[in-house]
């Protein structure tokens, strides 16, 4: 029979320190050892391409400067208001990759016509692709600026807000996010090709005609080799451990000679404050007491009395309870070993947190928001509707682009019941 005497128990927790430093030294002493040569590396699986080529034909009044020519192909050419027609813009968008890969596109489409100090929201739409085993995917948006509808907007709004800009841009923006996987390494995408038309006075420049972006898609590789270590660090790791278990092991064991203090006469002093009761009810939150000293201050502190249900005969475990609202205070005697040894008690389990959910990942963000567009397209929604749209669809590309998958959710589920609502009023 062994009696864990003080002494006894102070050399132990001295031994709990030494072997608590022997084992970090050895931890590290082994990690250094077996330490990989080189680290981990990044290799290349595949490479992929992003470009946009914008173009455009503008329809013209026969003219002496294009030799009564009414078609004018665009390129880097000035276009003149006074004999401008039309401008048919074509923009062509690719991303390629140079093997075999799966590629999940969606666009927002909008037309914006602005100057320094105000901007206005001329059109909106949504377009998507899907390429499963291909190595290109290509999204052509089309668009016909009407100039003079376009010269005749901007001077209603500048009469009305008695203000004369030097210049006003029509701006053609494709936002475009999405998903390429290859050889099971994804990345997510995303391209703003944006096409300008500025108006001086009676020119017109286009802007934004060719956009051209390269990228890698990288996969950690294991590395290229390790150090040999030997048996050393590892012996070293094994005797610390072991010590260091043994150790907190003696410390926190109840020797042979201690005895459990009987319940009649832990409970004496309290007596006047125990009150007997059935079944209680249950608690929406349990918190575990260490002594019963402990649960008569609470109950003092509370002014409420401590309560013992039944189940609390001699020979089993007796329980303790002071009940405040939604909480319940609980002692049980006799107390676990890591009570009665001053460590933290096992938190009940209904006071636990729920795990946080599994956060959306960008496929299935864009999966989500190509369907949404899809919808989109078919709904015949008016010009206010639709500028209640555009901004929910911009920002849920944005949020896809930078990573941030449990926002972008958010804004998606957000547009999808603003279609809803829209789709039960038709």
């Amino acid at each position: 029979m062994v009696t864990l005497t003080a002494r006894r128990r102070r050399v132990a927790t001295v031994l709990v320190v030494v072997f608590l430093l022997t084992t970090v030294w050895a931890a590290f002493y082994l990690y250094s050892t077996v330490q990989p040569a080189g680290g981990a590396r990044s290799v290349a699986v595949a490479s992929y391409a992003q470009s946009a080529v914008n173009g455009f034909v503008a329809s013209v009044r026969p003219s002496y400067l294009y030799n009564n020519s009414t078609e004018v192909v665009g390129g880097n050419t000035t276009l003149f208001t006074s004999i401008t027609n039309w401008v048919n813009v074509s923009m062509e968008y690719v991303l390629s990759t140079n093997r075999s890969a799966s590629i999940s596109l969606a666009e927002a489409f909008s037309v914006e016509l602005s100057t320094p100090v105000w901007s206005k929201l001329v059109y909106v739409a949504a377009n998507s692709s899907e390429l499963v085993g291909g190595t290109a995917s290509e999204i052509t948006t089309r668009y016909d600026v009407n100039v003079s509808t376009v010269v005749a907007l901007a001077s209603a709004i500048d009469l009305q807000l008695e203000y004369s800009g030097p210049t006003y841009t029509l701006s053609l923006t494709p936002a475009f996010a999405g998903t390429l996987t290859a050889a099971g390494v994804s990345r997510a995408v995303a391209y703003t090709p944006t096409f300008n038309l500025t108006f001086t006075g009676s020119l017109i420049v286009p802007s934004g005609l060719a956009y051209a972006e390269e990228g890698v898609l990288n996969q950690t590789a294991p590395p290229s080799g390790s150090s040999s270590a030997g048996v050393l660090p590892y012996a070293a790791m094994a005797a610390s451990v072991g010590g260091l278990g043994g150790s907190v092991w003696f410390v926190t064991r109840r020797s042979d000679g201690e005895e459990v203090v009987p319940l009649t006469d832990i409970i004496a002093p309290y007596e006047e404050v125990i009150a007997a009761t059935g079944p209680l009810p249950a608690a929406a939150r349990t918190v575990p007491v260490a002594d019963l000293s402990d649960l008569a201050r609470i109950a003092d502190t509370l002014g409420r009395p401590i309560l013992r249900p039944p189940g609390s005969e001699s020979g089993g475990a007796a329980t303790f309870v002071v009940l405040d609202g939604e909480t319940a205070y609980r002692y049980v005697h006799p107390p676990t070993r890591a009570s009665s040894s001053g460590g933290p008690l096992r938190p009940d389990p209904s006071a636990l947190p729920p795990p946080p959910a599994n956060l959306p990942t960008t496929p299935t963000l864009v999966e989500r928001l190509q369907a949404e567009t899809e919808r989109l397209r078919t709904m015949n929604l008016g010009s206010a509707d639709l500028r209640q749209v555009e901004p929910m669809i911009r920002r849920a590309l944005t949020l896809v682009r930078d990573g941030r998958e449990e926002e972008a959710a958010e804004e998606i589920d957000r547009l999808s019941r603003y279609l809803t609502a829209q789709e039960s009023r038709r």
